[in-house]
């Protein structure tokens, strides 16, 4: 969702992270929260627009996705959401400690559809790596499959999906 905000132009707000750090890297791009309290939202709404002229640069980060021809990324839901959008063959490395490994299943999933490759950080080398990208990257038609196939996970109309939903439920209580 961060990358997709940011490829429309628009600053965000966010939680200081896995690699929001790394993205949102000043006024242009938004404004990272010092904690996940109530004031501290209200602090970092308040930089956003005080900066807001400043967004031109946003458009940079999400391009990056543009010009690779593979991105190794963890395997958390955001991160696989922006994968799906953008539709760039990926090699995924599921974070070792994440919660019940669950960013094992989300790139085993990926994988499993032919959507992402993915290898475990206990088994990353340089060999690894390339024995496992080189392929994909020699051959157009292979890169062409794994695009196509993490595009088939994109739902670019979930969050109006999500409103639709919620109104229908809320409809019984109006």
């Amino acid at each position: 969702m961060l990358l997709e905000a940011m490829a429309c132009g628009t600053p965000v707000v966010a939680s200081s992270v896995w690699g929001t750090p790394e993205v949102v890297t000043g006024p242009a791009a938004g404004v990272l929260m010092g904690d996940r309290s109530a004031a501290a939202l209200v602090i970092a709404l308040r930089q956003l627009l005080d900066n807001y002229p400043e967004r031109g640069a946003t458009r940079a980060y999400a391009e990056a996705y543009d010009w690779a021809d593979m991105i190794i990324a963890r395997a958390g839901a955001g991160t696989l959401a922006d994968l799906a959008m953008a539709g760039v063959p990926s090699l995924l490395v599921p974070l070792a400690d994440a919660a019940a490994d669950h960013q094992a299943a989300n790139a085993a999933a990926f994988g499993g559809r032919g959507a992402a490759l993915w290898i475990r950080e206990r088994d990353w080398s340089p060999e690894n790596v390339a024995a496992l990208m080189e392929p994909v990257l020699r051959d157009p038609a292979a890169w062409q499959a794994m695009s196509d196939a993490a595009r088939a996970f994109a739902r670019p109309e979930a969050a109006v999906a999500i409103v639709r939903d919620c109104e229908q439920l809320m409809q019984s209580r109006w």
